[in-house]
């Protein structure tokens, strides 16, 4: 099962679904245009419906602006996602070290007034 529940799929049925040969789908995969599958037990690569919708709008971007402009804009959105991601769970953990601080703060604080 992949992340959202759904039944992986392969390289054949990623290929079929997306109208790229699946060399090209694996090419496309080791060239980060798309994120890396994940792998089964036996080595096969898994593939989830995110992969197939970034294979189509990858070919609506190449037509549109070449297929290195599209490569390359595809990298960089999955970069600064992969930031954007860092940067909350960053946050996230410098709030909870703060409410930690301010709960133990306040449980001194209440021990002092006794």
């Amino acid at each position: 099962m992949t992340d959202t529940g759904q039944s992986p799929l392969t390289t054949g049925a990623v290929s079929v679904a997306s109208g790229y040969s699946a060399q090209q789908v694996r090419d496309l995969e080791s060239r980060g245009v798309i994120p890396p599958a994940s792998r089964a037990a036996n080595g096969y690569r898994e593939f989830a419906s995110e992969h197939v919708r970034t294979l189509r709008a990858y070919r609506n971007l190449a037509e549109a602006i070449g297929p290195v402009r599209a490569r390359r804009a595809l990298r960089d959105v999955r970069s600064l996602a992969t930031a954007l991601l860092n940067l909350c769970a960053a946050v996230l953990r410098l709030r909870e070290a703060e409410q930690t601080r301010s709960r133990e703060q306040r449980g001194r604080g209440r021990r002092h007034r006794r």
